[in-house]
């Protein structure tokens, strides 16, 4: 599916650089297969919506060992740690900040969009965008276009603490990507609190819409998309309700401990079959 996204929504230059990606990573482990063939005992994916993406790419005939072999262990991070590098920091009630690669599949010509809809309503509401990529200078330009210079800082790459620093001090995240494996950037947002508004797609149904921490909408309906970052910028009690949602999450499913309690048991169930 990424590969599908990234040839539809990429430029030449991203699309060439992802298929030298899977020619350096699948033409090594092809070869080797010729001269011995391991023993999977299992495979394990950071989302279900991993698991049913190779699932639609797996042969009808292969599919059953598959999902019989598969289990899901989410990415997991130090959520103590993630805490006490943004101690301090003040939250910004009208603040929206979106971290991403920028390539079209990513959402940030969505955002921007839906975004002119929202400064209508909030009027001091700013957006923070924490990444660069092939589509960077187009979504600036658009920024100038549409007149939200005044309502939207660039802040390019970032080092994880000053990143954390934005997501901190910002009221949401907003994830409009059409994809992706697990999206790691909402569990931190979750550690700290911030309910997340995201693209309706199968990794937000399963880790935003599923848990209860934030809003899943159709970002390509502009208005929409608005109407969902305008009511957790408005709604607090809602707000609030997400924002627990969110913390709870992020201690129940996202803890490294708890990752790294699930790999010993894969691993113990492996070495006993």
């Amino acid at each position: 599916m990424l590969g599908y996204l990234r040839s539809l929504y990429s430029s030449l230059r991203d699309r060439a650089r992802f298929r030298l990606f899977e020619f350096s990573h699948k033409v090594p482990s092809a070869v080797l297969s010729f001269f011995h063939k391991p023993r999977v005992g299992r495979l394990v994916f950071v989302s279900r919506s991993c698991i049913a993406d190779a699932l639609v790419h797996t042969p009808p005939r292969e599919r059953e060992e598959l999902r019989r072999r598969s289990v899901v262990i989410y990415n997991g991070l130090s959520i103590e740690r993630v805490r006490r590098s943004v101690d301090r920091v003040d939250s910004n009630s009208a603040s929206v900040v979106f971290v991403s690669r920028l390539m079209e599949y990513k959402g940030g010509f969505r955002l921007v969009k839906a975004f002119v809809h929202v400064v209508e309503e909030v009027k001091d509401t700013v957006l923070h965008v924490i990444g660069e990529g092939p589509e960077g200078p187009l979504l600036r330009e658009l920024v100038r276009k549409l007149g939200l210079e005044k309502h939207v800082i660039f802040h390019g790459w970032l080092g994880r603490r000053e990143t954390l620093r934005v997501i901190a001090s910002s009221r949401i995240l907003t994830h409009p990507s059409l994809y992706e494996s697990f999206g790691y950037v909402i569990a931190e947002a979750y550690a700290l609190g911030k309910p997340v508004v995201a693209h309706r797609a199968s990794y937000s149904l399963e880790l935003v819409e599923n848990f209860g921490a934030g809003l899943v909408v159709n970002t390509f309906d502009e208005k929409r998309y608005a109407e969902a970052l305008m009511t957790l910028l408005t709604d607090d009690n809602l707000y609030r309700r997400l924002s627990q949602r969110a913390l709870a999450t992020a201690e129940e499913y996202f803890d490294i401990r708890r990752t790294a309690e699930e790999y010993l048991r894969v691993y113990r169930e492996v070495v006993g079959e």
